[in-house]
């Protein structure tokens, strides 16, 4: 009960009382130091929860990302500009990223493996009922003798019976030309262009992917299927998902090249385009075939990128695929 001469404040919609000698200034410092209270207890949960995740930020990646973008954005819009200044138009050129899809599952961690065999052993043992309900089940003595782990699964399998291995022969060799390798990942056919191929001597010698300039003739996505079959012959099948491409960049050429090829520089489209059987031609001819391909993983993409082109390539690449 509260005394009779204590008076509810109606500051702020606050339910605290004070006499009716406190000033309404003080009453106002009263809050404000109550104020900066709740303030300082909300930083110190804050800091807490980032001590609770071990002191990760969970927006850094999407930040590191946002920032990349943006700079992309900025130096494209400024080429673009540049050019219109210039009147020159951009080189279209595009590029096939053809991707092989994962054969197997990715390996489980051990987390995984136990949450798996924990869930089975459980489902084992099924619902609960009432002893006297009509529908009740037959239960074994044992229920969890039901449950089986992996190995014994596999030991009930036929004589003869051979599981294919997760890591394949040619994982074990390293040959890169071959895509039966990283069966549980993506990769995808990087090739290294021909010394006859119309590009700057300087770009010749780094891996990339097959690309062709668009003709006024054909489409964005024709050039993308006559450069598979420029750099991998006619001996692969391929199935392209769509009619846009999945990713954009813009390059600059010099004075010299601007002045010897009429363009301000090139607008370079990357399209994905999945695999789906056969093998990359070796038998095109010499002043059309690759000097080099292989099959490479993001990682491994984004190694030799960085080591040809440079961090901000590599990086594109990162995000890309």
């Amino acid at each position: 009960m509260i005394a009779d001469n204590f008076i509810p404040s109606k500051i702020s919609g606050r339910n605290d009382v004070f006499p009716p000698s406190l000033l309404i200034d003080q009453q106002k410092r009263h809050f404000a130091v109550k104020g900066k209270e709740a303030w300082e207890r909300k930083l110190a949960r804050i800091e807490a929860l980032k001590v609770r995740r071990k002191g990760v930020d969970r927006y850094e990646k999407k930040r590191a990302f946002r920032a990349w973008h943006e700079a992309q954005c900025k130096q494209m819009n400024i080429l673009d500009r540049r050019a219109r200044q210039a009147n020159m138009p951009f080189m279209i050129r595009v590029f096939a990223v053809v991707e092989r899809l994962p054969i197997i599952f990715p390996d489980e961690e051990d987390w995984e493996k136990d949450f798996v065999e924990l869930k089975a052993y459980l489902e084992c043992f099924g619902a609960v009922y009432p002893e006297d309900a009509p529908f009740m089940p037959k239960e074994s003595e044992n229920p969890g003798d039901d449950y089986m782990t992996d190995e014994q699964l596999y030991a009930q399998l036929p004589e003869g019976f051979v599981l294919m291995p997760r890591v394949t022969e040619e994982d074990k060799s390293g040959n890169v030309r071959s895509t039966n390798r990283k069966l549980a990942e993506r990769i995808y056919l990087t090739i290294k262009e021909n010394e006859n191929a119309v590009l700057e001597e300087r770009i010749k010698d780094r891996w990339t992917y097959p690309s062709a300039t668009v003709q006024e003739t054909e489409t964005m996505l024709d050039a993308v299927q006559r450069a598979i079959r420029n750099s991998a012959g006619t001996n692969m099948d391929v199935w392209c998902p769509s009619n846009a491409p999945m990713g954009v960049q813009m390059r600059g050429y010099n004075t010299s090249q601007r002045e010897s090829s009429g363009f301000f520089g090139e607008k370079l489209f990357f399209y994905k385009v999945q695999y789906d059987a056969g093998e990359v031609a070796t038998n095109l001819p010499s002043n059309q075939a690759p000097k080099d391909f292989a099959w490479l993983s993001r990682d491994e993409i984004v190694s030799r990128f960085e080591h040809d082109w440079g961090h901000q390539a590599s990086k594109f690449q990162y995000y890309f695929l």
